[in-house]
Order: C-alpha cells, then structure tokens, then sequence
C-alpha cells in the first residue's frame, strides 16, 4: 500500500500530503507513515479561549465572543475564531486584530 485512502473523500493521497474538504466538520487530514503502515490522521481547530488574556481583556475594556467558523468550508477558514470590539470615540468599532487580548508567549 503505497497511499492512504480516506473513506470520507474516498480519495487516495500521498504520504506527508495534507487536504481538508467542505464539510469534512473542519478537520486538516494528512496521510502518515507509522511502522510502515500509512494511515489517516485528522487534526481539529484549536481551542480559541486557551490563550486569550481574560485580565487584559477587562483591563482594556473589549468585548469578546467566540464567532463560529463557515463550516462550509475548509480548514483552517472553518475554524472558530474570537471576535472583539471596543470603544472609540463613544461608538462601538472592530478592535484591530493586532489588539486582541491574547497572552504572550514566553520563549
């Protein structure tokens, strides 16, 4: 066996390829080798709260709230993401996605 099938596309790919479809309930697949057998592995969204700054968050005053994915699509644009807005000037506006209340991450 030289490629992995999935049942799922029922389409056979490569070793080391990787493919998601629409409507595959957001998952990135790739086609591995483990002790010479090739098989499927599929791989979810990350978990979106797990390194927001809830403190900043507050802090900053943003109001954040998970926005679901377009799960008619592939991933990663199928993934759930987080959403902010903020105060300017008295009216509620987009917060720019370099803002967003996430952690640091330490190196």
């Amino acid at each position: 066996m030289s490629q992995c099938h999935d049942t799922q596309t029922n389409k056979y790919y490569n070793e080391g390829d990787l493919w998601s479809s629409a409507y595959s309930d957001c998952k990135l697949n790739t086609c591995v080798n483990i002790n010479g057998v090739l098989h499927v592995e599929r791989y979810s969204c990350p978990v979106i709260t797990k390194n927001v700054d809830f403190d900043m968050m507050r802090r900053e005053n943003y109001f954040c709230h998970h926005a679901w994915g377009n799960r008619n699509k592939a991933f990663p644009f199928c993934c759930p993401s987080l959403a902010c807005r903020h105060y300017v000037k008295g009216r509620m506006m987009p917060l720019p996605k370099h803002m967003y209340p996430y952690k640091k991450i330490e190196s």
